[in-house]
């Protein structure tokens, strides 16, 4: 029969769970760091249809090439969501974004860039403002708003807020939809929760 040895730590386990918490924090911010160096530095100190024109023109100089840039919109652009017809094209509804209601300017943009996320008679969308709301299929006009980008209390006592919605859409099974709240990339509204919610809040 093997004998078998049990070796002391030398120090109680929650410091080695403090020191992997902090090892994994800074992984990630490293992490976020790298992203963001990606960012072009033309971007910096102009928007993305000045800094277009700038590198179209540095892209071409002397050369014989005349490039033109035109970045614009319609004048009833705005963001928020629509339905197309899969088949061609056609709109089905589009309903423009509520104007923004954060306690802060900074980082308050009312644009949805998530993923949405769609189940029989329901669309759900999340955006940049924390705002998470849900649609009807059929006619798309706005009929739940969760504000996410506030604290909250957490199932494990961590401290937690809310931020931007961005990236993947929320998941929904079994009569639950989880979302995630907290994209400070992009100088966005950054935070650490996912938000679970249930028809009858259980």
């Amino acid at each position: 029969m093997r004998e078998v040895r049990v070796i002391p730590l030398e120090r109680p386990a929650h410091i080695y769970l403090e020191l992997a918490r902090r090892m994994s924090q800074h992984s990630l911010a490293e992490a976020r760091r790298s992203v963001m160096d990606l960012r072009s530095a033309a971007l910096n100190n102009q928007d993305l249809s000045s800094a277009l024109q700038c590198g179209a023109r540095n892209w071409t100089h002397g050369s014989a090439l005349d490039v033109e840039v035109d970045v614009s919109a319609g004048a009833d652009a705005q963001p928020g969501n629509s339905a197309l017809k899969l088949a061609t094209g056609e709109k089905v509804w589009s309903t423009p974004a509520p104007k923004v209601t954060c306690a802060t300017a900074a980082a308050c943009s009312p644009s949805q860039s998530a993923a949405v996320s769609v189940i029989p008679g329901a669309v759900f969308s999340g955006a940049l403002n924390g705002h998470f709301r849900a649609y009807p299929t059929k006619t798309g006009e706005i009929i739940w708003d969760f504000d996410t980008a506030r604290p909250f209390d957490t199932v494990n006592q961590v401290p937690g807020k809310g931020g931007s919605i961005n990236g993947g859409g929320p998941a929904i099974a079994n009569g639950m939809v989880f979302t995630n709240s907290g994209y400070g990339s992009g100088r966005q509204l950054d935070g650490n929760v996912l938000l679970a919610f249930s028809v009858d809040g259980k």
